[in-house]
């Protein structure tokens, strides 16, 4: 029992180093360490593995050449001996030094330009770019005139001159220069991933080049066209009378030619598989983090097939996601989350409703001043203080700042989302905000706060409007900030405010009432329980004589002073 478990870790772990050793080989240079170094080294690396790669394709396709043509020719009679003999081997040597000299110049002219571009570390051009992503169709024509090459020395040459030899040879030179060509265009395909996802990262994939339907074109002509011909052309031959008949049990060449075609099967599904399930592989990833809305992955864009164009779409689409959650997060900044989320709700229009709410009206008494005293910059420092200390209270209270009023600040609690106690909650907030703004004396403030029923939605033009509340609550709360001025607590509430709220009466005290300017009846004013005990703390005529110079509030905006 303990061998089974012993031996499957130790595959997993060898596929694991190997899926590793891939991953290396095709690695993309990490974007925040990008630059000539890593270049280089990535440059160095692909050199390698392409003359590697290259040149063991056209190997493995000249072996299988040289042995299928001594099969076809001997009737199935298969010799070491038989080959070096009826080779002419002073033309076969010189035929593949030409060959791989024309052949090799050829893949170095076309490799150069994109190696120089790639280490220099400067952005592609689109001639560049298009060029680097032909590497792989480019190698392949390289391989198919190294062979080329090869058969218009050796065939005129080295033959008899018989026409059976003529026509023998030229279709066996033919099927493996394609074939060399198939299997370097999937192989350089994998191996330049770096360059094309370096390359891509400076401009757009507008459209496929190279796509998924020409590698599955290369697999069939590599393994599915070519030995089928091959076989039709022995028994063709064999029934002109220009090949020899087999001679043994089986029939050796289609034999032979069957296990070559299963053996090189393998190595060109792996390659087409992997250049297409990579790609998707790293979209399902991708996918997978941004529903865990861990990340917003980007992927490298390294495939000039209709899956290239699907990798720049996923960053495309991520890219989109990202902008619009930057665009909602400002937006709930500048309007308020609540606001936000009220306006992708119900969309565009003038949407509002009639609702219950409490509100509370904070400003800064001085401003004026303030502003002819210091810098700018300091009143804005200042301001920021004094508004990132009301929006943590109201934000506490589950309120709503409606607006920022350059030294003001209107709040409303019970739109656009709904509270159990309007009244309490504003009433709350106002008691804490009296504790908190200490912190930034001297500079001194006033709280007013009313409740009543407003219109909370939106108001302005079709081409701009903001969402805001409108009703006597609201006037009456930046009234009784005027009066609260007069007040030591520099905090009155409207009797409206505190009959809606029964917890909130044990908080306050009543110190008389007032006739606000523009209302008919007194207005019932109660501040903060720890000022009342001292009636020093508070004077009626200093409130008559604020309230006259009151200025009007319409709509919540209050006159410039």
């Amino acid at each position: 029992m303990a061998r089974p478990s012993t031996r499957r870790p130790g595959l997993s772990g060898a596929l694991s180093a190997v899926m590793h050793l891939d991953d290396y080989l095709i690695g993309v240079p990490d974007p925040s360490q990008d630059g000539p170094d890593s270049r280089r080294h990535v440059a160095n690396r692909f050199i390698i593995l392409a003359v590697l790669g290259l040149a063991i394709s056209n190997i493995i396709a000249a072996i299988e050449t040289v042995v299928m043509i001594q099969l076809v020719m001997t009737g199935g009679e298969l010799s070491v001996s038989g080959m070096i003999a009826d080779s002419n081997l002073p033309v076969l040597i010189v035929a593949v030094v030409a060959a791989l000299a024309v052949g090799g110049a050829l893949s170095v002219y076309l490799l150069y330009p994109q190696l120089t571009w790639f280490v220099k570390a400067v952005p592609a051009t689109p001639a560049q770019r298009r060029s680097i992503q032909l590497m792989p169709l480019q190698q392949a024509g390289s391989a198919l005139l190294t062979w080329a090459v090869g058969a218009i020395v050796y065939i005129p040459i080295g033959l008899g001159g018989s026409a059976v030899e003529f026509v023998v040879f030229g279709s066996a030179f033919l099927m493996a220069g394609t074939s060399a060509g198939c299997l370097s265009y999937l192989f350089v395909e994998r191996m330049s991933r770096p360059l094309v996802a370096i390359a891509l990262r400076d401009g757009v994939l507008g459209r496929a080049i190279l796509g998924v339907r020409e590698r599955l074109l290369a697999v069939w002509i590599v393994f599915c066209a070519i030995p089928l011909f091959g076989i039709i052309a022995i028994n063709v031959g064999r029934l002109a009378g220009w090949l020899p008949d087999n001679r043994m049990l089986i029939d050796t060449p289609t034999v032979v030619l069957a296990i070559f075609c299963l053996l090189g099967g393998i190595r060109a599904t792996v390659l087409v598989s992997r250049s297409i399930t990579d790609p998707l592989r790293e979209i399902r990833t991708g996918m997978e983090q941004l529903q865990a809305g861990q990340v917003h992955p980007v992927l490298d864009v390294y495939d000039s097939s209709e899956l290239g164009i699907l990798q720049q779409g996923f960053n495309d689409m991520v890219a989109g996601l990202a902008e619009r959650e930057q665009i909602r997060e400002l937006f709930e900044r500048h309007v308020g989350d609540g606001v936000a989320r009220l306006a992708l709700e119900q969309g565009a229009g003038f949407h509002g409703e009639n609702a219950f709410v409490g509100v509370l009206f904070v400003d800064i008494q001085g401003s004026t001043k303030l502003a002819e005293r210091e810098k700018p910059e300091t009143v804005a420092t200042l301001l920021n203080s004094f508004f990132a200390i009301v929006a943590e209270v109201v934000d506490r209270h589950d309120g709503f700042i409606n607006k920022f009023e350059g030294d003001a600040a209107l709040a409303i609690f019970g739109a656009p989302s709904a509270v159990d106690d309007p009244a309490g909650a504003a009433l709350a907030a106002a008691r804490d905000l009296y504790a908190e703004l200490e912190t930034l004396r001297p500079l001194r403030f006033s709280i007013g706060v009313s409740a009543g029923t407003v219109f909370a939605g939106n108001i302005g033009a079709v081409t701009r409007y903001e969402y805001t509340v409108v009703g006597d609550a609201v006037n009456e709360s930046a009234r009784l900030s005027e009066a609260a001025k007069s007040v030591r607590s520099h905090v009155l509430a409207s009797g409206a405010a505190m009959d809606a709220s029964e917890d909130e009466s044990s908080q306050w005290n009543s110190i008389g009432s007032l006739v606000l300017r523009g209302r008919a009846v007194p207005t019932k004013l109660y501040t903060i329980a720890t000022d009342a005990a001292d009636p020093s703390w508070w004077s009626l005529k200093s409130l008559v004589g604020t309230a006259i110079k009151i200025p009007g509030m319409m709509l919540g905006v209050r006159e410039q002073r």
